[in-house]
């Protein structure tokens, strides 16, 4: 069986995903759930004083998971925005 990335001839990367949050009771959770069944290698939360919240999540991923999981991330609520950043091929 073929995944999707591989039918693209996709590699895996480091891709960095910034998210944009209203503060709320419950988003980290919420953050968490979502990312638990990805590929995740590193998350940081920041909440502001003046409530607002950047998360910034660390995928090892292909372009396509990396697709999938930021629409994930723009369903939640709570979420402005979901930026993706330049991929690192890990060397």
């Amino acid at each position: 069986m073929t995944t999707p990335a591989a039918a693209q001839g996709a590699r895996a990367g480091l891709i960095t995903l910034r998210v944009r949050c209203a503060t709320s009771d419950g988003m980290l959770t919420r953050l968490a759930a979502t990312l638990g069944p990805h590929p995740v290698d590193h998350l940081t939360y920041d909440a502001a004083p003046d409530g607002r919240v950047e998360a910034v999540v660390g995928l090892t991923a292909d372009a396509w998971q990396q697709r999938r999981v930021a629409a994930k991330l723009r369903r939640l609520v709570g979420v402005v925005d979901v930026v993706a950043e330049a991929a690192h091929d890990g060397s």
